[in-house]
């Protein structure tokens, strides 16, 4: 009986192989990534090790032909260095590409596409589509600008395009490390959770917070350089740093700062209360203020309101909260709620870059966060580090492509033409996984 069963289970197996290799030639094509162009969002190979400090699994983009690195920076808590010679080789993840049609006219901005290498053609490789036909591209301090207009990531497809910073599952405690800081009693930080109670009373303030002694607040702080020191207790500035590209030397003039970022939390009540999550952006201060009590949600910019909606009750059950700048939108979320709404700053030409800041604060009642993570948003960099590059308009039977990770990218910025022809273009790609 077991024979049996064994061979019948080989049998199915020998179809199912066969099958999959006859959809794959009819059908489909596989691909896999290969190289550091798309990262983060798709993996091209590498080496990988986690953290031995908070756990984060590190991975950095190994080019073919270079030595190992023997050490690497956490990115989300900067405690390394972690040693890298040991560390395990993983390859490229799979793309599955159908090969029924070609995609033409159904292709749109931001989308990832499978093309051939515009002067070896058996080359094939992943970018994303950052100009159509008839559309006159730029770039702006890291955003893509399309007939001159910043432009705005559609909302299915933004989150998708967003960078990790910090996540507060792998927060450490030691004073010098990236994370959440207060001086505050009334917040206890864990990698757990963030725990507040608010009593009533004027509490202690972390630095660089708002002169509302009314407000307890936890400020996120960015360690940089490679050895550990205390934080002066000033905002760090973010920037386009991503961590899987630290096998590759950088250049300080290649740094740019990042202004446009996510901040979301998972909130659980004990006692409601009113909880803040603050923003400091180039458009000026933003405020998601939620009143448990009230059951309402209020935005603010510059301690002006700009909405105000109602808020579920305060049950025990979990709360979701997010506030953002992107691409000249102001974004917050409550639970399911999802509210956009654009906002007028001064042009990046005429202002002096600075940090961005990210916090929360706690007025009354107590509870904790289980979840706190902080984005970025993808940064295009300008060919020679420009801050404003325009590429001109895209011909006819042509699109502009860009890599995610524009360190390590060849894209229209480096091609001798920037015009990719469509006929290049293979196709949008379906992910398999790693």
């Amino acid at each position: 009986m077991m024979a049996k069963v064994l061979r019948f289970s080989s049998e199915m197996m020998l179809l199912g192989i066969l099958g999959l290799l006859l959809v794959r030639g009819l059908v489909f094509s596989w691909h896999r990534v290969e190289g550091p162009s798309m990262l983060p969002h798709y993996w091209g190979g590498g080496l990988q090790r986690r953290c031995p400090e908070c756990g984060w699994l590190i991975r950095i983009a190994y080019p073919t032909g270079r030595q190992k690195p023997f050490w690497a920076q956490c990115p989300l808590c900067s405690l390394a260095p972690v040693a890298f010679d040991r560390a395990r080789f993983t390859r490229g993840e799979l793309l599955l590409l159908p090969r029924l049609g070609h995609p033409g006219g159904k292709l749109r901005l931001w989308q990832p596409v499978l093309l051939r290498h515009p002067r070896q053609g058996a080359r094939v490789l992943l970018k994303r589509i950052a100009g159509l036909p008839g559309q006159q591209v730029g770039l702006l301090r890291g955003n893509l600008v399309i007939d001159g207009q910043v432009a705005p990531k559609p909302a299915r497809l933004w989150r998708k395009l967003l960078v990790l910073v910090h996540d507060s599952r792998y927060q450490h405690n030691a004073p010098w490390a990236s994370g959440w800081k207060t001086d505050s009693p009334c917040w206890r930080l864990t990698p757990q959770a963030f725990h507040f109670q608010v009593p009533q009373r004027p509490g202690g303030r972390v630095s660089g917070s708002p002169p509302d002694s009314n407000i307890h607040w936890i400020g996120y702080q960015r360690r940089s350089g490679p050895l550990p020191h205390r934080s002066s207790g000033q905002p760090v500035p973010l920037v386009d740093t991503l961590g899987e590209n630290q096998a590759l030397p950088r250049r300080r003039e290649s740094i740019h700062l990042v202004s446009e970022l996510w901040l979301e939390c998972q909130l659980r009540w004990s006692s409601p209360g009113t909880l803040l999550l603050e923003l400091e952006v180039p458009a000026g201060k933003l405020q998601l203020q939620l009143k448990a009590q009230e059951q309402k949600a209020i935005l603010r910019l510059n301690g002006q309101r700009l909405d105000a909606f109602p808020a579920p009750e305060p049950d025990g059950r979990l709360w979701h909260l997010g506030l953002a700048w992107l691409d000249g939108h102001l974004w917050c979320q409550v639970n399911d709620r999802l509210w956009k709404h654009p906002l007028e700053a001064k042009p990046p030409d005429a202002q002096a870059p600075r940090p961005v800041a990210a916090r929360i604060g706690a007025a009354s009642g107590a509870g904790q966060l289980l979840r706190v993570r902080l984005w970025r948003d993808v940064y295009y960099l300008a060919p020679d580090g420009q801050a404003r590059y325009d590429f001109g308009r895209v011909p006819p039977g042509h699109v502009l492509v860009l890599g995610d990770n524009s360190f390590q990218s060849e894209d229209s910025r480096t091609w001798p033409s920037p015009w990719v022809p469509m006929e290049l273009v293979l196709g949008v790609p379906l992910r398999l996984g790693p």
